[in-house]
Order: structure tokens, then C-alpha cells, then sequence
């Protein structure tokens, strides 16, 4: 017993002095001239939030927003939400692990729990409230105009955007819009492709056109530039990663040179103070990063497209926003009207396949009920991961029929003669195609749904292993 008690004592000094610590490092970067956001009625944070904070998810947050003026939203750095009887639901912690569907963080022990998937394309290098703020950006892009009010509050409720952010982007969009419209009329064509709301061009689009001017405070021009910027370097960074090209005969330069420059563009328009800023200079740079951005992603396989791994991740974001915060196994009022504007209209044009949907909607409803233990969530999440399997299976299963169906038809086509080779080659082909009528899964979606099933497999192995040590340990302190 008295063991047990020292055991006690050593782990209550251990949190007290990582609570010291973390409220140093708060100190530290509040004397800099940064904001901490904190809970409503808050005016410290108290121990039983920064007992919550994820170490590794405010460490990311605090290298992303070290400028003056910066502001932290420490809810949105704590390990996972939970309800309990001394905190009431506006103090809760409303979301969590900073990882989500991406590659797997470190974390407490306490909380190891929380599930990620390996996948190194989900490695996006933005931060989870970045890429919550581009989520919403290309949703009010391509969707605002004729969804519901209520559909697009409840949607900015869930992607943890303020209404004033929101009015922010909407002006912003109407901005770049009336910007375009004026440059189509004076040329005859739009200096931008198809669909360009949903790709890398409208983050360059609104460098472009967007000045301080177009907000209240310079400051939030700072805010807001600061984001775009860093989103635009992050996604060229990893669609180079990804899949780079040899350049074309017009542009000889390599990625390295090419980034570097994009670069020493963005360096140009950071300008930090309303007395520094002259308009003409900034149109110039950001002028010179559209010129470098374009000429990186001619030389992508991905050009303007978002990459694969942040498409999954736009997915995971818009698609946990189905979920109701305050019935956490619950859906929102008008789920089905939202998923189907997800499906219909912004899936398309951000390339979402249903393939990587299906595995999406199968991961949030598993990683709802690990964060929430709703046991409504148990029946749901168990059907959307058997479907998953199926449809995992019937890929396997349409692959290996198309590969013998053509290796036969071919074996027959070379028996018969080589002349008669080429015709029958074809002819199978056509067939293996036939027999294949329904799409063929991108070979990065078989990826993600193997990652998922796998996922909840070792999490749930790890659960039971971990319950059997659990129990022992018990009994030898019993003994």
C-alpha cells in the first residue's frame, strides 16, 4: 500500500511540474506580443485544460503563429474532447488529436489511444486548424451560392470557423470574382482553368487580387496572408514530393531552384506593418509567386490539383462535420442534405472519388467512437467498415479476373499465330475492360482502405493486449 501511495505522490508531482512548464512556455509566448484564445469565462488557462494539452500539437501550433499578433486557440491543441461532471459542455474540449487521418504523432500515454493512419502521403505539413480554414474555403467557393443558411452556419460551426472569419471569405471570394469577371471582359478569357475554386489557383488568385484595403485591420490581412502563404508552399512542397516531372523544354530549372524562388516571392509580400506596405511592390510579389507556382506545377503530376494525401484530408475535415458537437453520436439536422452537396458538387471538383469517401466515412465514424465511446456509434462505424472490406474485396477480386482473363486471351492469341497476336491482344483488352465495367480504384485509394481496415485492426489488437497487461499488473499489485 505504502508503495502504491509513493507511486501516487511521484505522478502528481510529474503533472504538477509539466502543468509549471507548460504555463512557462504560454508566459513565453504571450511576452512576445502573441494571444492565447481561451475557453468563454476563462481568464487563465486552468490545470485541467493544460492537463488536456497535446505537447506535440501546441509545439506545432506555437512554430506556425511565433509573430507578433499571432493567436493560439489552445482547445484546438488538447488531446481529445470528453464530457465530465466538473466541466460543463461549454468548456469542453471540442476536438482534438492534431494528427486526425494524418500520419501518427506522439502523444501522453493516457490518451495512445487516439488512432491515425501511416500513410506517409498524409503528411501534408499543415497544421489541423490550416487546413480546417481551407476546408472552408473551398467549400464557401463552390457551395455557398444556393445551400441553406442554416447548412453553412452549422458548417462553419464545425470546421471551428468565427463569423467573422466567415463574412472575411465571403467578401474576399466576391473580391476575386468581380476581379476575374472585369479581366474576362477587357481579354475575352479567364486567366484561370476550370474549376479553379476547388484547386492550388485559388489560393494564388486570392494573393493576387486580395489587399489590405479589403479588410477592416491590417492586422487581419496579416493573419489571413500568413495562412495562404504558408498553404501554397506546404501543398507545392509535397505535389513536388509526390510526383515531379522532368521539366519541359521552357522551364530547364529544378524543383529546388524553382521552390527557392517561390520562396523569395512569399518573403517579398511578407510585410508585417500598415506603414511599410505599398501596394505596388506587393502586386509585383505576389504577381512573381503566381509566375513561380505556375511554373512549379507545370512540372507536377498533380499540376493545379490538390495532392492526393491533403484531398484526403479536405475529405476527413468536411466529412467529420457530419457529426453533431453536442450529441457526440449523433448526426448534424440536414446530414443527408450535406452529404449530398458533398458528393454531388464539391467531391467532383476537388477529385474525391467515392472510393476514398467510402474509406473516409468509415474512418471518422471509428475514430468518433475511440474519442467518444458513444455507443451509438458502435452498429454504424461496424456496418460502414464491413462495406468497406466488401468493396476492398470485389476490387481484389475484379483485378486478378482482368489480369488471367487477358493472359488467356493473349496465350490463345499467340498460338494461333503472330499476325493473329496483335488483333487478339486487343480484342482482350477490350474484354478484361468489359469485364471490369465498373471504375477501377486509384492504386492511392487502395492504399487508404487497406490503411483503415489495418488501422482499426491493430487498434483493437493493441486494446486487448493492452487490457490483458492491464489486468495482470492489477493482480500483482493485489498480491
Amino acid at each position: 500500500m505504502s508503495q502504491h501511495l509513493s507511486r501516487e505522490k511521484d505522478k502528481a508531482g510529474l503533472l504538477e511540474d509539466r502543468r509549471r512548464l507548460l504555463e512557462y512556455v504560454l508566459d513565453t509566448y504571450k511576452a512576445q506580443g502573441c494571444k492565447l484564445q481561451l475557453p468563454i469565462g476563462m481568464n487563465a488557462a486552468e490545470p485541467w485544460l493544460l492537463d488536456a494539452v497535446d505537447v506535440t500539437a501546441l509545439m506545432s501550433a506555437l512554430h506556425h503563429s511565433s509573430t507578433s499578433g499571432s493567436t493560439i486557440d489552445l482547445l484546438l491543441c488538447c488531446k481529445q474532447g470528453s464530457r465530465t461532471a466538473t466541466h460543463d459542455a461549454s468548456r469542453r474540449v471540442s476536438s482534438v488529436d492534431d494528427n486526425g487521418m494524418s500520419a501518427g504523432g506522439a502523444c501522453d500515454a493516457d490518451y495512445a489511444e487516439v488512432p491515425s493512419l501511416q500513410l506517409p502521403q498524409l503528411d501534408t505539413g499543415l497544421s489541423e486548424s490550416e487546413i480546417k480554414d481551407l476546408a472552408y474555403l473551398v467549400f464557401a467557393a463552390n457551395c455557398q451560392g444556393g445551400t441553406d443558411e442554416e447548412l453553412l452556419s452549422t458548417v462553419r460551426h464545425q470546421l471551428d470557423v468565427d463569423e467573422g472569419r466567415a463574412t472575411e471569405v465571403a467578401q474576399l471570394l466576391l473580391v476575386v470574382n468581380d476581379t476575374l469577371g472585369k479581366m474576362n471582359e477587357a481579354t475575352g478569357r479567364l486567366p484561370v482553368s476550370e474549376g479553379w475554386t476547388a484547386t492550388l489557383e485559388l489560393p494564388v488568385c486570392l494573393l493576387g487580387v486580395v489587399l489590405p484595403k479589403d479588410f477592416k485591420r491590417f492586422r487581419s490581412f496579416v493573419v489571413w496572408r500568413d495562412t495562404l502563404s504558408h498553404v501554397l508552399l506546404a501543398t507545392l512542397a509535397q505535389s513536388v514530393r509526390d510526383g515531379w516531372l522532368t521539366p519541359f523544354e521552357g522551364n530547364p530549372s529544378s524543383a529546388k531552384q524553382l521552390m527557392a524562388r517561390l520562396k523569395a516571392a512569399l518573403r517579398r509580400c511578407d510585410v508585417r506593418d500598415a506603414d511599410d506596405f505599398d501596394e505596388e511592390e506587393y502586386r509585383a510579389a505576389s504577381r512573381a509567386a503566381g509566375e513561380h507556382a505556375y511554373a512549379i506545377v507545370q512540372c507536377t503530376a498533380a499540376r493545379w490539383k490538390f495532392p492526393w494525401g491533403l484531398r484526403a484530408r479536405l475529405c476527413e475535415m468536411l466529412l467529420r462535420g457530419v457529426f453533431d458537437t453536442l450529441d457526440e453520436g449523433s448526426y448534424i439536422d440536414g446530414a443527408d442534405q450535406y452529404l449530398q452537396l458533398l458528393q454531388t458538387r464539391l467531391w467532383p471538383l476537388l477529385g474525391v472519388s467515392p472510393a476514398m469517401h467510402n474509406a473516409g466515412f468509415a474512418w471518422i465514424h471509428f475514430r468518433q467512437f475511440v474519442l467518444t465511446r458513444h455507443p451509438g456509434l458502435v452498429s454504424k462505424t461496424k456496418a460502414l467498415l464491413k462495406r468497406l472490406a466488401q468493396l476492398a474485396q470485389r476490387e481484389a477480386q475484379q483485378t486478378h479476373g482482368n489480369l488471367a482473363a487477358a493472359a488467356a486471351a493473349f496465350g490463345a492469341a499467340a498460338a494461333a499465330g503472330t499476325g493473329a497476336a496483335a488483333a487478339s491482344a486487343g480484342a482482350a483488352n477490350a474484354a478484361a475492360a468489359a469485364a471490369g465495367s465498373s471504375p477501377k480504384m486509384p492504386p492511392e485509394d487502395v492504399l487508404l482502405t487497406r490503411e483503415v481496415g489495418g488501422a482499426v485492426i491493430d487498434w483493437i489488437a493493441e486494446r486487448l493486449s493492452d487490457y490483458h497487461n492491464r489486468y495482470m499488473s492489477y493482480n500483482a499489485m493485489l498480491a
